[in-house]
């Protein structure tokens, strides 16, 4: 045989039909997957770097919420203010620049 009739062999060859049971077995199979078997049993592909992003971040969250809440500050009253009686000033230099 020759490339040109080889071709035209192609050309008029046909896929033959799917049976109807093939069709059942790989879509029935999709749709009877319930969600909570796909939470339990399923996976998600991740790049590296975006997982370890993600477990850095979710250290650093659960680190924040483990620390103590800070003291709340206490009012200030300036009810009882009283003014410096004798004020000193001083004047630091500092000798770094020259």
């Amino acid at each position: 045989m020759t490339d040109d009739e080889l071709r035209g062999m192609l050309q008029q060859w046909q896929a033959p039909h799917t049976p109807p049971s093939l069709d059942a077995k790989v879509l029935g199979a999709a749709r009877q997957t319930r969600w909570w078997k796909w939470i339990l049993t399923g996976s998600i592909r991740i790049p590296v770097p975006v997982g370890i992003l993600a477990a850095v971040a979710a250290a650093w969250l659960f680190f924040q919420s483990q620390t103590p809440p800070k003291p709340s500050v206490q009012e200030v009253n300036l009810a009882n203010f009283q003014p410096v009686k004798e004020l000193k000033p001083r004047i630091v230099r500092s000798y770094e620049n020259q």
